[in-house]
């Protein structure tokens, strides 16, 4: 079993790693621009370290853990019947759904129907109820 917190990161790996899946591609050039304060090719790496962008991106070890952290969240979805463990895996899975699968595939539908138990329009606008975080259920174990 994942633990709780591990599980509500696990849409936020994958979805990064299934966008920036081109080298060059118009969201890695802006990820970089923000998180990167010089080229690539200028930091010094020891030896056996990738040496560029390409080299990361088509490592069989990214694909293999992307496409595992990929079966997580369908684990996820299947015993949490696409409610998801809480608000914000819940849009992000929908997203990784919509992205992996289509917008015209059951399981992307079976998101789009379980959105109201966390998001829904309320008179001050969009509203979205979450959790007291992991704290809350590091309670509830030891309780």
């Amino acid at each position: 079993m994942i633990p709780p917190t591990s599980a509500e990161f696990l849409p936020g790996i994958v979805y990064p790693g299934l966008l920036f899946h081109r080298v060059g591609g118009p969201g890695q050039q802006r990820l970089q621009s923000r998180l990167v304060c010089a080229p690539f090719r200028s930091f010094r790496r020891p030896q056996g370290h990738p040496r560029s962008v390409r080299e990361i991106l088509c490592s069989p070890l990214r694909h293999a853990a992307l496409k595992r952290a990929y079966d997580l969240i369908l684990i996820e979805d299947g015993n949490t019947n696409f409610q998801d463990l809480g608000p914000i895996n819940k849009m992000i899975n929908f997203i990784v759904q919509w992205y992996v699968d289509g917008p015209e595939s059951d399981a992307f539908r079976r998101h789009r129907r379980r959105r109201a138990d966390f998001m829904w329009l309320g008179k001050e606008g969009m509203m979205m109820a979450g959790t007291n975080g992991s704290q809350l259920w590091g309670i509830a174990f030891i309780s």
